[in-house]
């Protein structure tokens, strides 16, 4: 009975048994059995079919995936234990050993228990571990999952279970550092279960267990990403240059990575931090080069933030004379067939606006890296709606839409990404730079419509002038009434001149200049900013009594500081004789992690300083447009002139004192776009100063579903501090948009306004 005991332990059945996997002793043992007796068979029974059913099943999903394969190897190695006691005991017993048989006759079943009943608890562990991994709910389980469901079940009271589930997780952790390294050291992607996905590769979150940070993560898909590019690049330049990561650095990765696992974040964590920083100062010198990172630095500021002011007026202009050319009614009845507005056609206009300018041959509009999308789908002519009742004065606020200004639809302008440039840009800083460029075109839009219109009246003035002279004809009530409409109208005009001539200056000059060009002098090498450091205290020294002589002490150094964190100048006589002959070698301390936070406090600068995070200046903004362009459309409907013509008023016939229609009709709308127009700006400058009395300038948010702008960035470690550098300089320059807005006396309150209007007879 002994041995057949050994054999049922060793997962083979027995006669002893009932049928069925029960583990059921037979009926027929048990008249000759002791009750004891046959609950330890019993027991002895099911820890054999507990070994028995693991093995099976360990087999049976051994083939799911690589790290299942390996999970389930790790547990026929734990089996292999259990093998060894099995034989262990059945020699103990041939032996005759005092530990298993007493009395050199018969063998306790007590001991034989004792014996294995430390498997029990173990075995039922794994039993249950792979039933989850088999019923799981997605159907097959991730890498991620299975790591982090070993490291659930290891944190067990029961050292036995937690040895094993350490053991599996170790093991299956192994496997996934190899695939790791072979990401991120070698670039190289597996069939199945892959670190990234899509192209361009994004990182695949259901491989990544939850024990790796955040920050992690990001330095696996930064890391990876590059030697993945690096793999893929099929450039002829890239191969000439032979650009690969050097053999030595590939080897400490290794190294590093070979000695810590994901459940040891920390230094994980450290090793993660050290590979990103070797792999950006490498990019940096090598791939990505600082005369390049400057190159695409402008490209951005000259046509997403509109710096080439004569290429963004003339690709205004182009998308305005493709809207009458395909759009307007005399041109879709004429030709059908091309009465639509393609991709391609926008495409045209940018090829167009860059002749004759500085663009004409700048390869990014040469090789249609810059281009138009239509998110809606080519666009159709449709008929224009205007109310003429619309109530300007109590309109509501309209969304902060900007990409409809221009076409009428959203319109979107992107950038293609190119080898190596999307190791420093991702898609969502182009989609950051779209949001930009739809602000700023539709700024400069609404001003350019403004001014025609201004232009437009001005010439009907002079043409009436000419004929009518000083008076508007007409009998004394009309003339005083034509007089009043004219007057109402170029006041209009002319706060919304001024209005936008104000708020355009200080986004050209202080937002996108003054940001661009601290951001350039960071990223100039430190001999060029501190000559012109030396040069600037030159030029005050002339107006200005002698320096005083510098100190002689080597070595000593001055620290600039802007919203861009500490740049560190040498003085002129620390350097002696030293010179630099590469002007394209950037400053030792700006390395290529530096260089995107760099960017990112750029971005961060231009969308706060423009107002465009600001929900409630924006959405002004965007009402005030509204108001500008039904009032320029009303003047373009009534033929630029304000003023209907005598006869086709037929006014010179009243005799009553009575005015005419259109007159009449006129000055409402005007009245109505006055009264709009003050209201909107005086919430406007009410809103900025809100703003700056309640130390709560900016309130960073998403201007659309799919555009998060930077919360705070961090340059040099010190996220806090240079965060509080930008709200500084952002809040002197709004305070400077206050002093414009102050400087003609526009705002004053409006019952003042109206009792200089009553002096000067005007109301």
């Amino acid at each position: 009975m002994i041995s057949e005991i050994i054999l049922v332990l060793a997962g083979h059945p027995s006669s002893l048994f009932l049928d069925g996997g029960t583990g059921k002793l037979s009926p027929v043992w048990g008249e000759l059995l002791h009750p004891g007796e046959q609950q330890s068979l019993e027991y002895l029974s099911h820890i054999g079919l507990q070994y028995r059913r693991l093995k099976e099943d360990a087999k049976s999903i051994a083939t799911d995936s690589e790290y299942v394969a390996s999970m389930c190897a790790s547990i026929r190695t734990v089996l292999a234990e259990y093998d060894a006691l099995t034989v262990q005991t059945e020699t103990n017993i041939l032996q005759r050993d005092d530990t298993m048989v007493a009395g050199g006759c018969f063998v306790p079943l007590a001991s034989l228990k004792a014996t294995f009943s430390s498997w029990d608890a173990p075995f039922a562990a794994l039993i249950s571990l792979i039933s989850q991994i088999r019923n799981f709910p997605s159907g097959s389980i991730s890498p991620g999952q299975l790591i982090d469901l070993l490291l659930e079940r290891s944190d067990c009271g029961v050292e036995k279970i937690r040895e094993i589930m350490v053991s599996l997780a170790e093991t299956v952790q192994k496997v996934w550092r190899m695939h790791l390294v072979a990401y991120v050291v070698h670039g190289t992607l597996s069939e199945r279960d892959s670190f990234a996905l899509g192209n361009p590769f994004r990182l695949n979150l259901d491989v990544i267990p939850k024990c790796v940070s955040e920050e992690t993560r990001e330095s696996i898909a930064y890391v990876g990403r590059a030697m993945t590019t690096i793999r893929s690049a099929k450039s002829s330049s890239l191969q000439a240059r032979g650009v690969t990561l050097p053999r030595e650095l590939a080897v400490e990765h290794t190294k590093l990575l070979g000695k810590v696992l994901p459940q040891d974040s920390h230094a994980f964590s450290d090793v993660m931090v050290r590979i990103r920083s070797n792999v950006s100062e490498w990019l940096w010198t090598t791939v990505l080069t600082h005369r390049e990172v400057n190159e695409a630095i402008d490209t951005l500021a000259d046509y997403f933030l509109t710096r080439n002011g004569e290429f963004s007026v003339a690709l205004i202009q182009e998308v305005e004379r493709l809207k009458v050319s395909r759009l307007s009614p005399r041109s879709s009845s004429r030709t059908p067939g091309l009465s639509i507005i393609r991709e391609q056609d926008l495409a045209l206009c940018i090829l167009r606006a860059s002749l004759g300018t500085s663009a004409e041959h700048d390869p990014a509009v040469s090789q249609s890296r810059l281009r138009f999308k239509l998110p809606g789908g080519s666009l159709r002519p449709h008929l224009p709606h205007v109310d003429v009742d619309l109530d300007l004065s109590h309109i509501t606020p309209r969304s902060m839409d900007f990409s409809t200004t221009l076409l009428g639809v959203p319109l979107e302008l992107t950038y293609s990404l190119s080898w190596p440039l999307d190791l420093f840009l991702a898609p969502s800083d182009i989609q950051t730079y779209s949001q930009l460029f739809a602000y700023f075109a539709s700024i400069r839009y609404i001003y350019q419509r403004v001014m025609s219109c201004w232009a437009s009246l001005s010439s009907s003035q002079r043409r009436r002038r000419r004929w009518a002279g000083l008076k508007e004809n007409g009998n004394s009530e009309d003339d005083r009434q034509r007089r009043l409409l004219l007057r109402d109208t170029w006041e209009a005009v002319r706060l919304m001149l001024w209005f936008w001539d104000n708020l355009w200056s200080y986004m050209c000059l202080d937002v996108v200049e003054g940001h661009f060009k601290r951001l350039k002098g960071v990223l100039q090498p430190s001999r060029h900013r501190s000559g012109s450091v030396r040069r600037r205290r030159s030029s005050s020294a002339s107006t200005a009594a002698p320096p005083p002589a510098p100190p002689t002490t080597e070595g000593h150094e001055e620290m600039e500081t802007s919203e861009f964190g500490p740049s560190r100048n040498e003085h002129p006589s620390a350097r002696g004789g030293r010179k630099r002959l590469d002007k394209d070698i950037p400053s030792p301390s700006l390395d290529f992690a530096t260089l995107r936070a760099l960017h990112g406090t750029y971005l961060y600068s231009l969308t706060t300083g423009s107002l465009l995070t600001n929900s409630a200046c924006s959405s002004t903004i965007k009402t005030i447009m509204d108001i500008c362009e039904v009032f320029v459309a009303k003047v373009e409907r009534w033929g630029g002139n304000v003023l209907p013509a005598l006869l086709e008023e037929g006014s010179i016939g009243l005799r009553d004192g009575k005015i005419g229609g259109l007159v009449s009709e006129r000055r409402k709308v005007v009245r109505n776009v006055n009264e709009g127009l003050r209201v909107q700006l005086e919430t406007f400058q009410e809103q900025l100063s809100a703003s700056l009395s309640s130390h709560v300038i900016f309130q960073s948010g998403e201007i659309t579903s799919n555009t998060t702008f930077f919360p705070g960035p961090t340059v040099n470690g010190k996220g806090a501090e240079n965060v509080r550098v930008i709200d500084a300089l952002i809040r002197r320059s709004v305070e400077r948009l206050l002093l414009r807005l102050d400087f003609n006396e526009f705002t004053r309150p409006a019952e003042r306004r109206a009792e200089l209007l009553r002096e000067a007879g005007l109301a």
